[in-house]
């Protein structure tokens, strides 16, 4: 929608939250199942990317949101410029990450969710308020879902029951 800084964002984003933390020192070593980045430092370096967003694609902008919270900016780059777009064809034997690819799987997994506006936030698997032009729209709990309270103890009565 906002052309192709958007989506270099987006892929950066998406690089951030499935990189292997630690990062490893040799890529060969990486478990079929790897831990993935914590959300806290995903999100924070999201947050940092969006607050400032017409700097993207700055190199140094990045690399500053990157270091600020504990990502691996050579990972991260590794991952944004791949140009494969089939993370299980790796040349390394392994399965690379490619931001292509990532950008790809949320695209397609968000036409089946059916959403159709950025931003539309979901929660417990069900749609919750779209945020467009500025605007709250179709918010959940009779429009006060557009209220950052009321979407924080939604969140936290879910936490209380599954945890």
């Amino acid at each position: 929608m906002h052309g192709p800084g958007e989506c270099i964002g987006d892929m950066l984003m998406l690089c951030a939250a499935n990189l292997p933390f630690p990062p490893p020192a040799d890529e060969s070593l990486l478990p079929p199942a790897y831990p993935r980045t914590p959300i806290i430092r995903s999100l924070g370096f999201a947050n940092c990317l969006i607050n400032d967003y017409a700097k993207i694609p700055d190199r140094e902008f990045i690399h500053q949101c990157a270091m600020e919270h504990g990502i691996d900016f050579d990972s991260l780059n590794k991952c944004a410029s791949q140009q494969n777009d089939d993370p299980g064809d790796g040349d390394d034997g392994g399965p690379p990450l490619s931001g292509i690819a990532l950008l790809r799987e949320s695209a397609v997994r968000g036409a089946k969710l059916g959403v159709k506006t950025s931003c539309t936030v979901r929660l417990d698997d069900a749609f919750w308020c779209i945020r467009d032009n500025d605007e709250w729209k179709n918010c959940a709990q009779n429009g006060e879902g557009s209220n950052p309270s009321v979407l924080v103890d939604q969140v936290e009565k879910l936490w209380k029951e599954r945890n």
